[in-house]
């Protein structure tokens, strides 16, 4: 929702403008005391003014009134969630807020807002609220373009309420939270605007209150959101680093700019879709039947969510045809083929199996230019197309030294003894960095060679005579990437890691369980490079991904 002042009062119209470019995917609820109807059709006109709110104790009185009858509007549209706009926002995509509520939603369903924070008072209520903010901090560092602001208004010796709270400009509310907790919202007309009159700013607001509920949980009902930055004032950052942003494309979102600037043109904004790829691309999976209970879940997200793919393969082993074939047959509908083929699993050895099929790729999938190697435990969150997978017209391969991984995954350094036992070269760097993995053809039968020529075995045979068990003394991934690092580079795209701001954030549109576990029970996973605890089941409803039985 955005309330626009009229057109006298800022820029309300480059914000239109800049919306019009870059569109959201849901309904953008515009509502204003001018007729705004001709240039954004079905905006609202509301009754009167917010000079209604106007007290010589409280500035931020019409700006309250303003969110109260947004709040109020929503509430009567029956959303369950909102994300509040200001005039002075501005985006560079189009489906900016199903990118938000999706990254809102992925880090905590639970939480009832969220955005870029602001945090009061951080030690001046007790101990258990310092250590709380403290490690909502670490958590929070690595992906952030700016710190979150922190501020405070007593001394060390004084006790004062805390509060953490979004700034209200891209900020995501639960609805039924904000009516729970002021009923006033939805009240006769004097009682909202009371409210109104007798409220510090909004935003505020709702981090006083969230405290009054819930003390130092409060930071367990929040979520940072690293698409957006939104500020108040230039201490921090200027109006030209937001704008430069935009521009390119560091994120989707900025807020404050007080200039007429309409955001980037559609054209400067480069787009992977914009580069052809030339070849097809097939999704590839070896699994097995215990696995098939996740399965169900990536099938219906990539029946809802993948285009442009060649088709599916599905490798098992040969006694679970039979199940896998009942389970695919809804989802088999339409031009997304499913192909089922079968293999007979090495006893005692069925994960080095897998991984040896994996490197066989090129032979399951023989019409395919290039593979991307799927788990059954993972599901795809928004639309997803070969395109994803690649950067200025090449597959982007990912990257981090062990070096810098380590330092926060220690027990990774298994993969680079794993990799430099099968392989002639040194292994310095961990391939093995977020679904999906994706490889040229050529990759496969250059890795089985180098394999062959450093352990002088057969590759079935060196990796059938590995460890099977955890860890294993194989790793697949880590080793065809590597491999397309060392033979292949100029093929791909290079993604270093250890120069992101958040080495464990992937990009792609993909959330991956712990396929151990069980998908109606609580598991702690990494959602957007940081570490979360969700029910699976919960993840996959609120992505709208529908069984088909």
């Amino acid at each position: 929702m955005v309330y626009l002042p009229p057109p006298s009062v800022g820029h309300p119209r480059a914000f239109l403008q800049n919306i019009k470019n870059f569109p959201p995917k849901h309904p953008l609820v515009v509502y204003s005391d001018h007729d705004y109807s001709a240039e954004w059709p079905g905006a609202i006109k509301i009754a009167a003014s917010p000079e209604i709110a106007r007290v010589d104790t409280n500035k931020m009185a019409m700006q309250n009134l303003v969110f109260f009858v947004g709040l109020r509007i929503m509430a009567s549209m029956r959303f369950s969630h909102v994300l509040t706009l200001e005039a002075d926002c501005r985006v560079n995509t189009a489906g900016f807020d199903d990118i938000l509520f999706q990254e809102f939603m992925s880090k905590n369903v639970n939480a009832v807002m969220g955005g870029s924070m602001a945090i009061f008072n951080p030690c001046s209520y007790n101990q258990a609220a310092a250590r709380r903010f403290e490690k909502f901090i670490v958590d929070s560092y690595r992906s952030r373009l700016v710190p979150i602001s922190v501020t405070g208004s007593s001394n060390l010796a004084e006790h004062r309420d805390s509060c953490v709270f979004p700034n209200g400009a891209f900020a995501i509310y639960s609805m039924d939270w904000w009516l729970k907790t002021c009923p006033q919202i939805i009240g006769k007309p004097e009682e909202y605007i009371e409210l109104s009159k007798t409220s510090k700013t909004w935003d505020y607001l709702a981090g006083i209150k969230l405290w009054d509920e819930f003390k130092e949980r409060a930071y367990d009902q929040v979520v940072t959101l690293d698409n957006v930055y939104s500020g108040y004032g230039n201490v921090l950052t200027s109006e030209e680093d937001r704008m430069s942003w935009l521009k390119e494309r560091k994120i989707i979102g900025v807020h404050q700019i007080k200039s007429n600037w309409p955001g980037p043109e559609p054209r400067a904004v480069q787009t992977e879709k914009e580069v052809p790829i030339t070849g097809n691309m097939e999704i590839f999976m070896v699994t097995y039947s215990k696995d098939f209970i996740w399965l169900k879940y990536f099938l219906a997200s990539m029946r809802k969510f993948c285009t442009g793919f060649s088709g599916l393969t599905i490798l098992v082993p040969t006694q679970d045809v039979k199940q896998l074939r009942e389970l695919c047959i809804p989802y088999a509908k339409g031009d997304f083929a499913i192909t089922i083929k079968s293999g007979y699993e090495w006893k005692n050895k069925g994960f080095l199996w897998h991984e040896a099929q994996i490197c066989h790729a090129d032979k399951w999938c023989p019409n395919a230019d290039y593979i991307c190697h799927a788990d059954p435990d993972i599901i795809f969150t928004k639309e997803t197309t070969p395109h994803t997978f690649f950067k200025a017209g090449k597959l982007m391969l990912r990257y981090e030294p062990f070096i810098t991984l380590c330092s926060r995954h220690p027990n990774n350094m298994n993969w680079k003894f794993a990799a430099e036992n099968a392989l002639p070269f040194s292994v310095d760097d961990e391939f093995m960095r977020g679904h999906c993995h994706c490889y040229e053809k050529q990759l496969y039968p250059k890795t089985r060679e180098l394999i062959e020529q450093k352990t002088k075995q057969p590759f079935d045979e060196y990796v059938k005579s590995c460890k099977n068990s955890f860890p294993q003394s194989f790793a697949e991934h880590p080793t065809l990437g590597a491999v397309a690092y060392h033979n292949f580079r100029d093929s791909y795209t290079l993604c270093d890691l250890s120069k992101e701001p958040n080495p464990d954030h992937c990009p792609y549109p993909i959330i991956q369980f712990w396929s151990h576990g069980s998908p109606d029970k609580e598991q702690e996973i990494w959602i957007f490079g940081l570490k979360r605890k969700v029910v699976p089941l919960k993840v996959v409803n609120d992505f709208c991904i529908s069984l088909k039985e």
